[in-house]
């Protein structure tokens, strides 16, 4: 094995120098593209046991039949809000706001065979005299808009 010349090692370098800066030009655009690609919350092959809101959870009680516990009879039917975290796609947003410090509402979400539940966080800020709302997952970084027409159904002990 022979040594490598001054020569041999300026071309090491510039090539090591120009797989670095593909590299670091590659990775953030495809961290950019997946994070602009709407994620479903609860995959379709999913088994959904329960969303525990704190006091009450929605969970299944019966085939195809699923309550909340204890009853809730002013909130939405638990078919409702189990289609709507069903149908919930998602997309971070790109710019992420200041959140406040305490959510409004929690709701863990747990599938079979996850050790621990998906943890999801409301949040709301004021701007103009109108509210917006937002999503997190608990050890995150990825901040979702939610509309105000689906805060009822996702968080229906937020009122």
């Amino acid at each position: 094995m022979r040594a490598l010349s001054k020569r041999d090692w300026n071309n090491v370098i510039i090539f090591a120098v120009l797989g670095l800066m593909l590299i670091f030009y590659l990775i953030p655009a495809q961290l950019e593209k997946n994070r602009q690609q709407p994620i479903q919350v609860l995959p379709s092959d999913a088994l959904l046991l329960q969303i525990d809101y704190g006091q009450t959870r929605l969970v299944q009680a019966g085939a195809g039949q699923w309550q909340f516990q204890p009853a809730q009879p002013q909130w939405p039917a638990a078919t409702t809000v189990l289609a709507a975290w069903q149908q919930l796609q998602l997309t971070a947003l790109p710019q992420s706001p200041q959140l406040p410090t305490q959510p409004l509402a929690r709701a863990a979400v747990l599938l079979h065979a996850q050790p621990q539940p998906q943890q999801w966080w409301l949040y709301a800020i004021q701007t103009a005299g109108e509210t917006a709302f937002f999503l997190q997952r608990q050890g995150q970084p990825a901040i979702y808009a939610v509309t105000a027409e689906q805060v009822p159904l996702l968080f229906p002990n937020h009122r």
